[in-house]
């Protein structure tokens, strides 16, 4: 009795592993059954696909664009899969179905019950170009096509089930045209990253999309996804790590299940595009500046981190907040690094302190002034001459070579330095014009120290 137990129970265990090696493409929006028995665990029937799916651009008035896919049952690729979630009186039973192009047929294995003759309503998903796959997670990245329906329906007759169901892409897709072989890396796109069958969940991230201009057809792949910030969207493009453009987007562009390309800027032809790459975290805009310096290009701040910035960042409160922060540790200048980079999925840092005297001096626009962007100090610093004292709004002084401002005066910056006391540029608001210069540095504080006349600049590589 129970040697035949054991039996029964192995081959189901063999039934579900097969199961796993069999989803290899897609995925469904609902729990998954465990088998309480036999009767309930395992199952597989003969699938009718009514509908099909539906490519990009097949909703607009214009022309389908080349590559995409028509609607229909025969376009399906032989062993294609869709996941497919079926609603019943106890809950989600969640199946997927396996093409045969041969028979123009699909097998469908699930785990549960589903009454016969009862029509109901069931969700269907399909993947282009996943990563990975197995029974628990797809995954995903910014190449991924998802398709689906989340209002389907089906009807199980004896061994037949009958699906009805129409998929059509989840996102808009968008590439970009330039010079051939081009690296560049995008920002302000988010993009599915996994499924995650058990608890029904998609997956996204923010971070920043690296590709490169295709030899053969002067465009990147498709970039699958959708705007991070849906009311005002912008694309940010750093271009050969040297250059970097903003633009601000219409809201109908990327639309979910239409194509579309932008030009990539360069230095001599814009193309609509802005110098300069913006960032928008909760509800505060900053912009990275380009520094071009061969294979060590990168990018930095515009202006030192402002009041109103770090506080969004670490959910404080300022009435000031166009001042450059300052009275903060080294250390609390790290932790904010570190919230900035979890909440936008980008690594921003300290620029080094060869970094920001390069920066500070011009970079490769250099006119070789003693003060950033000037040899008149009260140009481009507020300082003891000038500044009564105590810190002013960053950007009211005239920038440097690159567009950066503040690089002398103001407000002390500290750079990246593993040493106890960190490295301090470009002087502050109570310094002599001495002390201002795009040379001038110091260590006396410590990482656990402060002072109201040091502060930070943020900096960035893209590669």
């Amino acid at each position: 009795m129970n040697m035949r137990l054991g039996k029964i129970l192995s081959a189901t265990f063999l039934l579900g592993c097969s199961l796993a090696l069999m989803t290899s493409c897609s995925s469904s929006e609902s729990d998954l059954v465990s088998p309480p028995s036999l009767k309930e665990g395992l199952n597989t029937v003969t699938m009718k696909l009514v509908g099909g799916c539906q490519g990009f651009d097949q909703n607009s008035q214009a022309k389908a664009k080349e590559g995409t896919r028509a609607s229909g049952t025969n376009d399906w690729p032989n062993g294609a899969h869709l996941y497919l979630q079926f609603k019943t009186d106890k809950g989600m039973v969640s199946g997927s179905a396996t093409y045969d192009k041969a028979q123009n047929a699909w097998t469908v294995n699930y785990y549960g019950t589903i009454a016969s003759g009862v029509a109901s309503t069931c969700e269907a998903y399909y993947f282009e170009d996943a990563v990975a796959s197995n029974s628990s997670t797809v995954q995903l990245n910014d190449r991924s096509a998802i398709y689906e329906d989340k209002d389907g329906s089906y009807l199980l007759d004896g061994n037949t089930l009958t699906v009805t169901a129409s998929l059509k892409p989840k996102t808009g897709r968008i590439r970009f045209k330039g010079t051939k072989g081009l690296p560049i890396v995008v920002t302000g796109i988010t993009h599915y990253t996994s499924y995650d069958v058990a608890s029904n969940n998609f997956f996204t991230t923010t971070a920043v999309v690296k590709d490169t201009v295709s030899s053969s057809t002067g465009a990147t792949p498709y970039l699958y996804g959708y705007f991070s910030d849906s009311e005002a969207p912008t694309i940010g493009l750093v271009s050969n790590s040297s250059e970097a453009y903003t633009m601000a987007c219409s809201t109908s562009m990327y639309k979910t299940g239409e194509s579309g390309y932008l030009d990539i800027p360069t230095d001599a032809e814009h193309n609509g595009w802005a110098t300069g790459l913006n960032f928008t975290v909760k509800g505060m805009t900053f912009k990275m500046i380009p520094v071009d310096w061969g294979s060590k290009s990168f990018l930095i701040g515009e202006t030192e981190v402002t009041e109103g910035l770090y506080y969004a960042i670490t959910d404080g409160t300022t009435t000031t907040p166009n001042l450059p922060i300052s009275s903060k540790t080294y250390s609390n200048f790290l932790s904010f690094l570190t919230k900035l980079g979890d909440i936008t999925s980008i690594n921003f840092r300290l620029p080094t302190k060869e970094e920001w005297q390069y920066a500070a001096k011009g970079g490769s626009k250099s006119l070789s002034f003693t003060y950033s962007g000037s040899n008149i100090p009260g140009d481009v610093a507020w300082y003891s001459g000038n500044s009564n004292d105590t810190r002013h709004e960053v950007k009211q002084k005239q920038p440097n070579e690159l567009g950066i401002y503040d690089m002398s005066g103001n407000v002390w910056e500290w750079v990246y330095d593993s040493s106890y006391y960190p490295d301090e540029c470009g002087g502050g608001f109570d310094n002599s014009a001495s002390s201002i210069q795009c040379t001038s540095t110091k260590s006396d504080l410590n990482n656990y120290s402060s002072s109201p006349s040091v502060g930070i600049r943020l900096a960035l590589t893209l590669k």
